[in-house]
């Protein structure tokens, strides 16, 4: 499945885990997140009341069936028992009559994936390849949502995902962008207002770097018009709209660390570039930006100037060197014929450096250059 799921079926037994009277199981709760936070319509089937009618605890049953009126229901489609035999199996209990009409909805295409954790639903389509792909278990269903919509996790230590909302702009953090900008404020709230999200640094005294980020695509004329005029790479854009560290904890690496979840993000989400402006005067966040591969595109007409990225390789560069390829299209790396080494970092800069590697790597070397391989490969 390559297009994001408009409409999710749940199980029966998925409903009564997200509204039985007990905690909320992580990985229903996390469904139940991201649909709300893309609007994704979440849908039951009317035979999940047939379901529950079958409840021999009566105050249990009368408090699941008030509990499935919240949800849009699917009616039952016309479908006689032995056309649906035909389809997916014997029906032997009245449970097999329920699982297979959750089934017609999904072939009809009525729903766009079934979430289940009924192994006995998941054997009924194990030989449909149509069908198979799109009938998951709940934590599989948050794995596609997350591939499709938002970055697989990585763990950047100081960078959270979070909500302007959280950050108005009456903090001091802002005071220098208002200074450059005359309508910063009225800008920020309309973020706030949108509940656009961002990444964040936090430190005990409060914000220390910033980055607002949106889609644009070159389906709306004006995002085509500004790609057009600038020369920006591609037909889906991440826009960094606002990239801000604050000076006092320069060395840190926050603003490096921020970069990185950006680029990352989009790689993983397929984006063609990244792009941002930035006032000529701020040379020190211009030669951050150059340093990961950023490139001076244009400018606008108040001056700033407009950096671009691409996320993604079309082709094979010639000529360019491994270190200038990474440079350029990090997170795809080129491994030439050079020879290659393994670099010990000292443990506490190398958290800092490669959060997204440090979670994955516990050991590490004697300080030293170890000669790994000369033999010549090329990857992406």
């Amino acid at each position: 499945m390559l297009q994001t799921p408009q409409r999710i079926l749940i199980d029966t037994n998925i409903i009564i885990n997200l509204e039985d009277n007990k905690s909320i199981e992580a990985q229903y709760s996390e469904l139940n997140r991201i649909c709300a936070q893309y609007g994704i319509q979440v849908l039951i089937h009317a035979s999940s009341y047939d379901d529950v009618k079958r409840d021999k605890d009566e105050a249990r049953k009368a408090i699941s069936l008030s509990k499935l009126k919240k949800y849009h229901s699917i009616p039952k489609t016309q479908m006689t028992k032995s056309q649906k035999e035909a389809l997916f199996g014997e029906i032997k209990k009245p449970n097999d009559d329920v699982d297979t009409d959750l089934l017609v909805s999904l072939n009809t295409g009525v729903v766009d994936i079934l979430v289940t954790d009924d192994r006995g639903i998941l054997s009924r389509v194990s030989n449909n390849d149509n069908l198979k792909e799109r009938v998951l278990y709940p934590q599989d269903t948050i794995s596609l949502l997350n591939t499709l919509l938002g970055s697989i996790p990585v763990n950047y230590e100081h960078v959270q995902d979070r909500i302007c909302t959280e950050f108005p702009p009456d903090l001091p953090f802002f005071d220098s962008l208002k200074q450059d900008y005359s309508g910063f404020e009225d800008w920020y709230k309309k973020n706030m207002a949108s509940g656009r999200s961002c990444w964040v640094v936090e430190q005990e005294i409060g914000l220390a770097g910033l980055i607002i980020y949106k889609d644009e695509s070159r389906d709306d004329p004006r995002d085509a018009e500004d790609f057009n005029k600038y020369g920006i790479f591609g037909d889906n854009v991440l826009k960094i709209c606002l990239f801000k560290v604050d000076p006092d904890t320069r060395g840190e690496k926050f603003g490096e660390q921020l970069l990185k979840k950006a680029m990352d993000f989009a790689f993983r989400n397929s984006y063609d570039s990244t792009y941002l402006t930035v006032f000529p005067k701020h040379e020190s966040l211009i030669g951050l930006i150059e340093k990961f591969g950023f490139m001076h595109v244009g400018a606008k007409d108040n001056g700033e100037y407009v950096y671009c990225k691409k996320t993604k390789v079309t082709e094979h560069p010639q000529g360019v060197m491994p270190f200038e390829f990474h440079k350029l299209y990090w997170p795809c790396i080129k491994i030439g014929d050079s020879d290659k080494y393994f670099i010990p970092i000292v443990p506490e800069y190398h958290k800092r450096l490669f959060p997204e590697a440090a979670q994955n790597f516990t050991f590490q070397f004697e300080l030293g250059l170890l000669e790994v391989s000369k033999t010549p490969t090329y990857s992406l």
